[in-house]
Order: C-alpha cells, then sequence, then structure tokens
C-alpha cells in the first residue's frame, strides 16, 4: 500500500509531503484548490505520461517520491525486482522516484537505483489500480472491455500466450506467402541473398574484431614514443661503464652483505633488497628484449587500415555490429537454401504455417472458453453490485463477437439496460454521468476481488449521484477499504464523513504565490470541512449539527 507521497515543485506545490495508512483516505477542497494534482503526482511516480509543463513556474525540475509498502514474503515482488537487478529491501520498503526537467527530459528510481521509465511504469500498474476523474469514460470503450474480461477470468497470462502465438502465425504466413514467390521474383532474391552470402563468407568477421583492430592501430600509431621511451628506460638500467641503474644496485648489494657480516642487523633488510633486485632484472629483461621489437610494420599497418575500412563498410551496410554480420550471412544462407529447394521449402513452409495455426487455435479456444465462463460470474457480480447501489432495475450482460487477431477469436463489450423496458445497449449510449459512477463502481468492487494491487485510487467517483444513492456508494467504499488501500477525491459529505483519514487540499495567495498544501484534518476540523460542503463557506448550527449526525451515523455503521 501506499505509505508517503513527496512531491517537489508540481505545478502550485513546491515542497509537500503525505503520510497515508491502510483503509479509507478521502480528500476534499474547494474547485481549483489542486485535489487532482495530488494524483497527478501520485501518477507521474508510478510511470504516467508527463509533460514539463507540470513544473512549477520558475522551477529546473520537479521531483516525485512514493513510498510503498509491499509483502516481500511470498516471493512476488522479491522475484521481479531481481528479474529487474534491483536490489529488494527486508523491511518491505519500495521508494518511486521520477524527476521531470524542463528540457523534457526526465530520470526513474526504483529503491535509489536508476530504471528505465517502462520498468517505473511496470511497477506502477502492480502497485495502483488508478481510476482518474476521467478515466472511468475508458468503460465506454470497447477496446478495453475484454481486457478486463481477461483480469476478471485471471486469465492474462493465457492472453499473453495467445498475442505471442498470434505473431508467430503472422510471421509463419509471412513466410509461405513469400516462399511462393512467382519465378521471376525468387530468382531476383536468390541472386541478392547468394551476393550477400559470397560477401559475407569473404570478409569472415568475428565478434569485436574492429575494437581489437582499433587497439592494434592506437599501438602502431604510438610505436616510435614507445621505441624512444624503452631506449632511454634501457639507457638507465645497463648504462655504459657500470654506470646504469642495475651495475650501481649490484654494488649496493654487495655492500649490504658486507655490513651483513659485520652488523647481523642488516641480515633482515637484505632479502627484501634480493627480492626487489629480482624483480627489477626481470623488468631490465624485458624492456632489453622489447627495445628490438617496438617498430611497428608498415605493411601490418596498411591490412589494419584494409580490414577496418571493409568491416565497418559492412557494418554500414548491413546496419549491425560484427556478430550481426555472423548472424545475416546464417539467416541468409538458410533462406537462400530454402529457395534454392523451391518445391521442399515450400513444403517446410506449409508445415511450419500448420503448426502455428494449430498453436493459435489451441490456446485460443481454451482462452475462449475461459471468457465466457468468467463472462456468466461477471454478469451475476456485477448485478449485485448495481443492486446495492441502487441500480437493482437494470440489466447488465457481456455480448461476443467473432473476431480473429491477436487478443484471440473475438471481441467482448459490456451492455446495460438501465431501465425496465429498455434493451440492451452499449455503455456510452445508455450511462449517465451517476449511473457510469455506479457501474465503475461495481466493476470495481468485483474486479478488485481477484487482484494482488493493493492501493485502489478513485477520482470523483460520486461525479452524478446524491441523496441516498451517496450514501449506498459510501457504504461500497468502505467495504472496498477493508479489503484494499482506498484513496478517493470527493464533493459528497455523505462519503466524506466515513471512517478513515480526511485530507483537505487548500490554496493560499502569499505576497503574490499561489501555493497548494493538504492537511490532515482532525475530528473538529472534519465537523467543519463537511459542515462546510453541507451549506457553503458560511457555516450554520445546523450544518454543523448535520456534519456531526452524519460522522456519528458512519461510526456506527462501520
Amino acid at each position: 500500500m501506499l505509505r508517503r507521497l513527496e512531491i517537489n515543485d508540481l505545478a502550485l506545490i513546491r515542497q509537500l509531503t503525505v503520510e497515508f495508512e491502510q483503509g479509507l483516505g478521502v480528500i476534499t477542497g474547494e474547485t481549483g484548490a489542486g485535489k487532482s494534482i495530488l494524483l497527478d503526482a501520485l501518477g507521474l511516480a508510478l510511470g504516467f505520461k508527463a509533460s514539463s509543463d507540470l513544473l512549477r513556474k520558475g522551477a529546473e525540475s520537479c521531483r516525485i517520491q512514493a513510498l510503498f509498502e509491499v509483502d516481500m514474503h511470498d516471493g512476488v515482488w522479491a522475484a521481479w525486482l531481481e528479474s529487474k537487478g534491483l536490489a529488494a529491501s527486508s523491511d518491505g520498503e519500495l521508494w518511486l522516484k521520477r524527476e521531470l526537467t524542463l528540457n523534457g527530459r526526465g530520470r526513474c528510481w526504483i529503491n535509489g537505483e536508476s530504471v528505465p521509465l517502462p520498468v517505473l511504469a511496470e511497477a506502477g500498474e502492480a502497485l495502483v489500480d488508478f481510476q482518474g476523474q476521467h478515466e472511468h469514460q475508458s468503460l465506454l470503450r470497447t477496446r478495453h472491455h475484454l481486457a478486463l474480461l481477461d483480469e476478471f477470468a485471471g486469465s492474462k497470462s493465457l492472453a499473453s500466450e495467445v498475442r505471442d502465438a498470434w505473431v508467430s502465425l503472422a510471421q509463419a504466413r509471412g513466410a509461405f506467402r513469400d516462399a511462393g514467390l512467382s519465378g521471376e521474383e525468387r530468382l531476383k532474391r536468390v541472386d541478392l541473398l547468394d551476393y550477400q552470402v559470397r560477401e559475407l563468407e569473404a570478409a569472415a568477421p568475428s565478434p569485436g574484431e574492429r575494437e581489437a583492430l582499433m587497439a592494434e592501430r592506437a599501438l602502431g600509431l604510438s610505436a616510435g614514443k614507445r621505441s624512444q621511451a624503452l631506449a632511454t628506460a634501457y639507457g638507465s638500467l645497463f648504462g655504459a661503464e657500470q654506470e646504469g641503474a642495475l651495475s650501481q644496485l649490484d654494488a649496493v648489494g654487495g655492500e649490504l652483505r658486507r655490513l651483513a657480516a659485520m652488523d647481523p642487523g642488516w641480515g633482515v633488510d637484505l632479502p627484501r633488497f634480493e627480492a626487489s633486485l629480482a624483480e627489477m632484472k626481470d623488468l631490465a629483461a624485458k624492456i632489453d628484449a622489447a627495445k628490438d621489437n617496438a617498430d611497428f610494420d608498415p605493411k601490418r599497418a596498411e591490412k589494419i587500415e584494409e580490414r577496418l575500412h571493409l568491416i565497418e563498410l559492412l557494418c554500414k551496410k548491413y546496419a549491425t555490429d560484427e556478430a550481426g554480420l555472423l548472424v545475416h550471412a546464417r539467416r541468409a544462407k538458410e533462406e537462400l537454401d530454402s529457395l534454392e529447394d523451391h518445391a521442399g521449402g515450400m513444403a517446410r513452409h506449409e508445415k511450419l504455417q500448420a503448426a502455428a495455426t494449430a498453436a493459435f487455435s489451441a490456446l485460443s479456444t481454451r482462452l475462449s472458453e475461459d471468457r465466457r465462463a468468467a463472462a456468466g460470474r461477471l454478469v451475476v457480480s456485477v448485478q449485485q453490485e448495481l443492486s446495492q447501489l441502487g441500480l437493482d432495475k437494470a440489466v447488465f450482460d457481456v455480448r461476443f463477437g467473432a473476431l480473429e487477431g491477436p487478443n484471440g477469436l473475438e471481441e467482448a463489450e459490456f451492455l446495460l439496460a438501465a431501465n425496465p423496458g429498455e434493451g440492451l445497449k452499449p455503455l456510452a449510449k445508455v450511462a449517465s454521468g451517476g449511473e457510469l459512477s455506479r457501474i465503475t463502481l461495481a466493476l470495481k468492487a468485483v474486479l478488485s476481488k481477484g487482484t494482488q494491487v493493493g492501493t485502489l485510487i478513485f477520482d470523483e467517483i460520486d461525479t452524478g449521484v446524491s441523496g441516498r444513492i451517496a450514501d449506498i456508494v459510501g457504504d461500497k467504499l468502505v467495504a472496498l477499504a477493508k479489503q484494499r488501500q482506498l484513496i478517493c477525491i470527493t464533493h459528497l459529505p455523505q462519503i466524506a464523513s466515513r471512517p478513515g483519514r480526511h485530507y483537505r487540499v487548500e490554496k493560499t495567495v502569499t505576497a503574490g504565490v499561489t501555493e497548494t498544501s493538504v492537511h490532515v484534518l482532525d475530528e473538529k476540523e472534519r465537523e467543519s470541512e463537511i459542515a462546510a460542503m453541507l451549506d457553503g463557506k458560511e457555516i450554520s448550527a445546523s450544518a454543523l449539527g448535520h456534519a456531526r449526525q452524519l460522522l456519528a451515523a458512519a461510526r456506527i455503521s462501520r
């Protein structure tokens, strides 16, 4: 669950830290105070799409950091972190951090280690089910319904296998189609592939060869300086007429041995000196051997340049490196063999296409069975939720249509008849704002039971509802909050009065600078806030009394 959200220089927020708890958290405040900025900030930490327009005026960058508490004991998060090369925290803390700059660049971290944005987004998707202020409109888009159904069915992994099988089938179909090229097209392809194979086999590049040649070329370019350095070192070591360093060190050794004979104390240091002298003589021998071979062969230098030119030309031509050239040559040879054996190639590709078709069909059939079984369970569960939310006369259903593709063998659409006597229609054509909010809540209540996501976010889920229905929605949110951490932005006092932590978002202007802040309300402050929601800025005694009644009733109903 979400424990802490730290925001710096985002929109109207200069610096803000908000602590969260398990259960229900409600966020209230006047329109324009900046309530949605909190969720925008959390969305950025979860890997949502970002814009430099979000930066606070005058800031060069903004930073958002979210602390989550996850279960490291079941092994799921530990395995995920390990798969990304990230360290797991023994205390179950998971830090997600995001930085945006004015130039549009950004950086992401998980537990202090830099990660690509897709990795941050993958973690965010597993941590939070984010239902933004306008995102419930996604329920109106048919293309999302199949994914929701797969989630409910527990078939997301199987759906992924189906998509992979479709890719394999499409490739097999393309290969079979290409194998049936006309005679003239096939001959052209054979000529091209034959040329490429001969060119690459003649060049015979090896992985890392370019780097090795460049290193050898660098040695050649430094040959003169290396030769001079070796000659100087040689002269200093060997010298003339006993003036070299080795001769002088030998003389030092003789004197030390005489000292040791007269004073045994020097015998302790004599082995150290002799060991160092032996090392110096080994180095001198190496320098002696190297000084005669320091010159670089001009013919070798010419061959290096020719080879580098050839490899760089081929790498540029085929848009790859030396290892890629070898892979291209192998694949070209395989395709060439297949084209030259036209009849055999056709038969092989036909067999591969049949195998890919069978694999896709088997997986898709399994997925279709799972979907249709899950659709029946989903209808019953959503129907029950809708009834509890005051839509007891509404009818919900899932309709399938045949459509072979990456999602399997069908498409799915959610349908609703909001009132008795109405026929089932797509949600977009029948749902009012209040109905859509309740349908969203009903679906989330059902779908959240099968997910491991620990935090649910609702931004104005209460749009279009009031009175008795608002009380019912509040009860449903409290029930959901017993299963998952739930954070909800609301304008309704019936929901704001529910047990949980209450945050008020305020906007202040100081010295011409506007800032948004967040305050956790105590019991008295909650009374005043709910009274203001009931009665406006001028809080009456009756509104305060009503607020106390709502809070008391909520405490009893919990």
